[in-house]
């Protein structure tokens, strides 16, 4: 591929696309790699790319549209700060964008062979897994590399300085960040133990300060914790989060995001507990395996105070750990030793070696293969290693290649038991079942006891038809595990080859009845780990027949992939913002006035901003890169913000324009000027272009119900200098203490802010006494956010722009504190009139459709609107039907039946109707009620297979399996494919004694179970391409070590 002539060999242009990557913590490992890659290259900077994925922007996750959006402006874009060598961001609304940067500026890209055309390249996909996951940071540092370190702001740095100095006063901070998620609350932390391990050290050489995860720092404060120190700040802004953990004497913290902070600063000295709990163990040991953490191990490149503590976080061991620790950082301390063991450690064999297993086993085969590679130019000789890169070769499909590795390590060392079973897997997959089952037979002889063995000789005898081996080996297997499903299903095939037809039979019905305890299981599971994703819809049909829709099933068809997310940014207004027009560029409160007025040329359109910085000469670096990273944080509040490009350097900015101007129909740009090609002139000032995140929205919205419910809420927001002049004046001070006392007896809620990004202004005392709400002070999006929301805004000497009626500019503190406690002066409150916002009713009602079928985060509102609907519409019979419908999920069946049978009388031709009042009929026992019901939906709808499915159900109930068996048989011509319609079909026929139909359905339920599998672990493969695969005994035997 030629060069084009405006690309770059200056810049490394890092793709983060989130069609694939996750919006977490992660990406401070991509933001690694991208620069360990630049430093290879030799490229000066760094440019990140954040390209849009299919979902709203993102890939699929349970995480809605708008935390997603939270969390790449919060934490990806806040990141960006701790690199100095990236100096220009770009948020593509449109892959198009992505890819026209690639095609035309892109000389140099990360990851190594990504494409932005990631549908027609797996090798891309995979290229942006590895760039991500933060194994990949290990693995150079294990090769020798040196592990850039992510540094906070000078901001972040001196605003933490500030705050330990007004509030830690020569005292020791322990930094305990908590865990408090809906999902997978077993995970939290313990509150009671981390509140009396707090209680409990000595106050007078420590301060523990509680870092409250960030969804909970807008509720309520939990008791236990309440006389505690807090910093809000730190969850809300990742900036201050990493120079607060760099600052602390030690951090402790439970399995969390927030600890990958910590893993990759040597700087930061932590104690991480409860790693994996009882109710998710699995998925968490192969998680960690991700992480190339070994169970009990710690990481190869923690430093002597980066501790991994393998126990839960009761108070025991929290006060043991912490002493034992504290002490040794005191001893470092006083021997001077502490800056030299914050350095990483040197990689050694034992703790490359596990590290490299531990990848292994959640089958990241190339990783480990890489390090066992290296491993061996090292220690040549090493059969441990030998063997596993054998294993790994094997399970890369380098089958000769593995049988070479594998026979030389025996020749070695012929008694080493993993290596000939692996061998024998090797012997297998090149065809010599013979010499693979001679293996396998003398590990059984010499009572080798290894998972997997029987297994596999059961599938290998079964290979070459020796089915009553086989059997034997299947049987032997199931003894010591009789839980496996798929092997009761290659018994029953067996015994099927062997005439045992009962005996078949049997094994059929005991494999789907693993495989549904294995289901309820893991419903089980999920459930404690995301409580609020309890399913409404249960039973053998997770999908419903909803009235004018059909079966939900057909939802996903009707909602093709929008191929709009793939052109050219259509509509989109281009609002270029040109740091170099404004008079004192490096003033923040000019860079402010100036992006005010820019933005207000958008008038609601959607819009993707581009700022421009000064000429090179004109400031010097640090300051572009500060007022980079400010901008930033404007950005979001902008209305119908598509996306953002920020650069820090004039030229690369202003080649970006010329290759991406063709990709927008609008620009506030003059074309007119030639050489003064910015044009900053208020095209349009309309201050509604302004407004906060839905997101910062939620959370004070969460914030005002916990702590001013019911109450009003009035704003008071101070430049620096009149806090400074309020503080210092006793009589100022006292005046508003009294006012802030007495509007709170009247009913009144008032909050003082101070914007403050990069300056410590309150002490606990002082935030105490004026109500100062610090996430508004050092957050722009929530500070818009609490303006919005407030009753009042008064201001003094800040300037406060809201479209509505609520901002008061006061000239002086007399004249506020008269506004402050005039009751008669309140705010106008606009609430919306429904009839303000009228749809027609079909539009309402496809609405509440989308709504009831979004999960349990929207139900309840598509249930609103279909009330709404009929207090407009009383007889319309589709909303009477959802409710119908919505009652039977809720188990209220008979209120079901009420409501079923009136949307019936209205409309007796819609088959959901009678569908549903037939599921109603089935729950509460009135079978012939149900076979009514389910025979009307079918008459009604001759496509639909679900009500024939149900009626086999039905006529089981009633003991009439010939009528059932033609009920199931007719499902399956329309289309059933569940495994239980043919379980149950294969029932009714062994009922009539029909062994041979009964042998043939149970294994076609077989059959659709393993596709089932398959298909479920290729789609988890697609959402989550990173999620671990733990190898199973029968895939290779790993080499055991030793847990520290």
């Amino acid at each position: 591929m030629t060069v084009n002539k405006g690309k770059s060999s200056l810049v490394l242009y890092a793709f983060y696309d989130l069609q694939i990557c996750t919006v977490t913590f992660d990406f401070l490992s991509f933001l690694l790699r991208a620069e360990m890659r630049r430093i290879q290259v030799g490229c000066k900077s760094l440019h990140i790319v954040f390209v849009p994925g299919a979902d709203d922007g993102f890939r699929m996750m349970h995480l809605s549209g708008d935390i997603s959006r939270w969390r790449l402006q919060n934490m990806h874009i806040a990141a960006c700060s701790f690199l100095s060598s990236i100096k220009g961001i770009t948020v593509c609304s449109k892959r198009a964008q992505a890819t026209s940067i690639e095609d035309n500026l892109a000389s140099n890209i990360f990851p190594v062979d990504y494409t932005t055309h990631i549908f027609d390249s797996q090798k891309a996909i995979q290229s942006s897994i590895d760039a991500f996951m933060f194994a990949g940071v290990v693995i150079r540092h294990l090769k020798g590399d040196e592990v850039p370190v992510l540094t906070p702001t000078l901001r972040a740095q001196q605003y933490v300085r500030e705050w330990y100095e007004k509030h830690a006063k020569g005292r020791k901070v322990i930094a305990i960040t908590l865990r408090e998620s809906p999902n997978d609350p077993a995970r939290n932390s313990n509150l009671d133990a981390w509140a009396r391990f707090a209680a409990t050290i000595d106050e007078n050489e420590f301060l523990p300060v509680i870092i409250r995860d960030t969804d909970a720092v807008f509720s309520t404060v939990p008791d236990k914790i309440k006389g505690l120190c807090h910093f809000n700040e730190a969850a809300i802004d990742l900036d201050l989060r990493l120079a607060f953990y760099e600052f602390a004497f030690l951090n402790m913290l439970v399995n969390n995001g927030p600890l990958q902070v910590c893993y990759l600063n040597p700087k930061i000295r932590y104690l991480a507990y409860k790693m994996f709990n009882a109710t998710n163990e699995a998925d968490e040991r192969a998680t960690c395996g991700v992480y190339g953490i070994p169970i009990g191990g710690q990481l190869p490149m923690a430093t002597p105070f980066q501790r991994v503590i393998w126990d839960d976080d009761n108070y025991e061991v929290l006060i043991e750990s912490f002493l034992e620790t504290s002490h040794a950082i005191n001893d470092a301390s006083g021997r001077n030793e502490l800056e030299k063991m914050e350095i990483r450690p040197s990689p050694g064999r034992d703790g490359s070696f596990r590290f490299a297993v531990t990848l292994h086993e959640v089958s990241w085969f190339e990783h480990a293969l890489d390090i066992y590679d290296h491993l061996l130019t090292l220690y040549p000789d090493d059969i441990e290693v030998s063997v596993m890169r054998g294993l790994t070769l094997l399970h890369l499909g380098q089958l000769e290649k593995s049988k070479v590795v594998l026979k030389s390590c025996l020749e070695r060392q012929p008694y080493f038991k993993q290596c000939s079973f692996n061998l024998a897997l090797a012997e297998f997959l090149l065809g010599n079942t013979s010499a693979s089952i001679k293996i396998l037979e003398s590990l059984k002889v010499n009572s080798v006891k290894m998972h997997g063995i029987l297994g596999c000789l059961g599938e290998f005898y079964s290979s070459e038809k020796s089915f009553e081996k086989a059997a034997d080996a299947f049987s032997a297997d199931l003894e010591s595990n009789p839980f496996k499903w798929k092997t009761w299903f290659d018994l029953a095939a067996c015994q099927t080859k062997l005439g045992k037809s009962k005996e078949a039979l049997n094994s059929y019905l005991n494999g789907i009845n693993c495989h549904k305890k294995l289901e309820r299981d893991l419903k089980q599971a999920e459930l404690v780990l995301f409580p609020w994703k309890k399913t409404l819809l249960e039973g053998r049909h997770t999908h419903q027949i909803l009235p004018g829709i059909g079966s939900t099933l057909m939802m996903d068809e009707q909602q093709k992939f929008d191929t709009k997310n793939f052109s050219q940014a259509e509509g989109e207004l281009l609002i270029i913002y040109d740091l170099g027009s404004i008079s004192n560029g490096d003033d923040f409160d000019a860079v402010y006035e100036g992006f005010k007025q820019t933005v207000g040329s958008a008038s609601g359109s959607a819009n993707h901003i581009c700022v421009v910085p000064q000429e090179n000469e004109q400031s010097g670096a640090e300051k572009k890169l500060a007022m980079m990273h400010l901008i930033a944080r404007w950005i979001p509040t902008i209305c119908n913000n598509k996306g953002m490009s920020l650069f820090a350097d004039r030229n690369e900015a202003l080649q970006f324009l010329a290759v991406q101007k063709t990709m927008y129909n609008r620009s506030n740009k003059d074309d007119s000027k030639t050489n003064d090609v910015i044009n900053t002139s208020v095209l349009d000032k309309k201050l509604s272009s302004l407004s906060s995140t839905s997101q910062a929205k939620a959370y004070i919205i969460n914030w005002k119900s916990a702590h001013c419910e019911g109450s009003k809420l009035f704003v008071v927001v101070l430049s620096r200098r009149n806090f400074e002049t309020l503080n210092g004046e006793q009589s100022h001070s006292n005046k508003l203490k009294t006012i802030i006392k007495e509007n709170r007896n009247a009913g009144v809620e008032t909050l003082l802010v101070v914007p403050s990004e990069s300056k410590v202004l309150f002490s606990v005392k002082e935030a105490e006494k004026y109500g100062v709400y610090f996430p508004a002070c050092v957050h722009y999006d929530l500070r818009y956010a609490l303006f919005e929301a407030a009753d009042k805004v008064c201001t003094l000497g800040v300037e406060v722009s809201l479209p509505q009626d609520t901002v008061r500019e006061m000239g002086g503190f007399d004249e506020l504190f008269r506004e402050l406690v005039n009751s008669d002066n309140k705010a106008e409150i606009l609430s919306l009139n429904a009839n303000d916002s009228e749809i027609k009713i079909d539009d309402a009602f496809k609405m509440g459709v989308q709504l009831y079928c979004g999960g349990a985060a929207t139900f309840n509102k598509g249930v609103h609107i279909f009330q709404r609907i009929l207090q407009v519409s009383p007889r319309h019979a589709n909303s009477i039907g959802m409710l119908g419908i919505a009652a039977n999920m809720f188990r209220k069946h008979q209120d079901a039946i009420e409501l079923l049978q009136k949307a019936i009388a209205l409309n007796d031709c819609e088959p959901a109707f009678h569908f549903n009042l037939g599921n109603a009929f089935f729950e509460e026992g009135h079978y012939q009620e149900a076979m009514y019901a389910y025979r009307d939906a079918a008459k009604n709808c001759q496509t639909l297979y679900e009500p024939w499915d149900c009626l086999g159900d039905t006529y089981t109930k009633l003991g009439e399996s010939e009528a059932a068996i033609s009920a199931y048989e007719q499902a399956i011509s329309l289309g059933a494919q569940h495994p239980d319609t043919f379980a149950q079909l294969a029932k009714c026929y062994e009922e009539i004694g029909n062994i041979g139909m009964a042998l043939k359905f149970f294994q076609a339920a077989g059959d659709i179970l393993r596709k089932k599998d398959d298909k479920e672990q290729a789609c988890i493969t697609m959402i989550w391409p990173w999620r671990p695969k733990l190898i199973r005994p029968e895939n290779g035997a790993l080499i055991d070590f030793c847990s520290d």
